[in-house]
């Protein structure tokens, strides 16, 4: 914050909307390919989730549902963000080390993820908005956890306390995140949709 004079008001820095967008994207852009690793995993679970579904094979997609969230997602997403932040502070750090650490943190990364749903699913189910509310205010535990060396409960207070101030522009950059992330592949999924259809009758001949 900034104080100018004894009687001015404290101001936080605003979050530019644009500019948060183009560094973004032209960070990623370096390690791009190295993220591809971290998701590998989630991907290929969530391949085998679909086609349990599409067997109707309930046991089956329960228990790949339940490592995915539980262990995969958190596992992947806490060295890539340790990767990230590493490399994007010139620290240099390899994905190897990355995984190594999110290893080390295997367990407080499981422990905020069953904290995140015992806190967001009833306010999801109870009311929506308070679950958004509570989604972007919990939004960097896993940053805490991975980067700050937190636990996860302690994570938890951290995170809130980074985003008091901030929720409104936390939730309007992510949802331009979500725009241009989203829509973008609403309609190439909605054109490969209709080529595939056109050829589903050839196909099943």
């Amino acid at each position: 914050p900034n104080r100018r004079t004894e009687d001015a008001t404290i101001t936080s820095p605003r979050i530019e909307l644009g500019r948060l967008l183009s560094d973004s994207f032209n960070y990623v852009g370096s390690v791009y390919t190295s993220m591809l690793v971290f998701f590998a995993p989630s991907l290929f679970v969530s391949i085998l989730i679909a086609s349990a579904l599409e067997d109707e094979s309930d046991g089956v997609f329960f228990l790949l549902s339940l490592i995915s969230y539980t262990c995969i997602i958190p596992f992947s997403s806490g060295a890539s963000i340790f990767y990230v932040q590493r490399n994007l502070t010139q620290q240099g750090v390899t994905i190897a080390d990355s995984m190594q650490r999110a290893s080390e943190k295997f367990t407080q990364l499981v422990l905020a993820t069953f904290l995140l749903w015992l806190i967001l699913i009833p306010a999801f189910i109870c009311l929506i908005i308070p679950g958004i509310y509570l989604s972007i205010r919990l939004c960097f535990i896993y940053y805490a956890l991975m980067i700050e060396n937190r636990g996860a409960i302690d994570a938890l207070s951290r995170s809130w306390s980074l985003t008091k101030g901030y929720w409104g522009q936390i939730f309007l950059a992510f949802l331009m995140l979500g725009l241009v992330v989203a829509l973008p592949a609403f309609i190439l999924g909605a054109i490969l949709g209709a080529i595939f259809g056109q050829f589903s009758p050839v196909i099943s001949q």
